[in-house]
């Protein structure tokens, strides 16, 4: 796989992370489905559909993928956000330090979580040609793997305060 590959395998696993977070559907009281929400996401979507399009350009310099590292900023410096990304970290992490290492007991919340991760991975990655060879073989543990670990990447960019360690990870 190609540097440029990898890297926008990365910055696409963290949107898809991002996604199966359900921000858009969460709760009613806060007003979730607001215009600011809906442009982000839009936002997002062109930027992927961009980023198919210049497969040959370097995505990685461009404002567009910074404004991109600042809106996902944005989003999860949200308090709710956050306090989701920790539940879900620490729910994952809490069972499969237990004895019993048993899925059936994560709560509803992460296990809606990874649900829709690997839904959302398999849906974009097994009907893509391009990295079709590449993940036709990726087991249920390694996706749920990519879930967590992208998830605690969003987490880890929380403690930093700040894109730079969003931006430093997916152009090294």
């Amino acid at each position: 796989m190609t540097d440029s590959r990898y890297k926008e395998k990365k910055l696409l696993n963290l949107l898809i992370c991002l996604e199966s977070l359900d921000l858009y559907n969460e709760d009613n009281k806060n007003k979730y489905m607001n215009q600011e929400l809906e442009n982000i996401k839009e936002l997002i979507y062109s930027y992927k559909k961009n980023t198919y399009c210049n497969q040959n350009k370097s995505n990685y310099n461009n404002p567009q993928q910074l404004m991109l590292l600042n809106i996902i900023h944005e989003i999860i410096s949200r308090k709710d956000v956050q306090h989701k990304i920790v539940r879900i970290l620490n729910n994952y992490y809490l069972i499969k330090e237990s004895s019993s290492n048993n899925e059936n007991e994560l709560s509803f919340i992460t296990y809606q979580y990874l649900n829709r991760f690997i839904y959302k991975y398999q849906n974009r990655y097994y009907h893509d040609a391009k990295y079709q060879n590449h993940n036709k073989k990726v087991k249920h543990q390694e996706i749920l793997g990519i879930g967590i670990l992208n998830l605690y990447l969003l987490y880890k960019s929380l403690s930093q305060e700040n894109t730079y360690f969003l931006y430093q990870y997916l152009t090294t």
